[in-house]
């Protein structure tokens, strides 16, 4: 059987640009139910390596962000509202 919740990390296929390489990793939330399978994935971090060098450089998820802001705004509007009706 299948696990209900799983985080997968992969690296994707690398691209050869000049002198340099360049690799793309991302990351997965996978939810397995018993009707359906859910995939979110996210980019984490792009690797370059040029000259002998390796640089690696996370990405910062703005999007992702956002939706969490949107979220915990929500959740605080509601908790408010809550509290005022007493």
């Amino acid at each position: 059987m299948e696990r209900l919740l799983k985080i997968e990390r992969t690296c994707g296929d690398t691209t050869i640009g000049g002198a340099r390489r360049i690799g793309l990793e991302s990351e997965s939330l996978v939810i397995s139910l018993p009707f359906a399978r859910v995939v979110w994935c996210r980019p984490t971090a792009v690797t370059v390596t040029a000259d002998g060098r390796v640089l690696r450089r996370l990405l910062v998820d703005v999007t992702r962000l956002a939706q969490v802001g949107v979220i915990v705004s929500g959740l605080a509007a509601l908790g408010a509202a809550r509290w005022l009706r007493r």
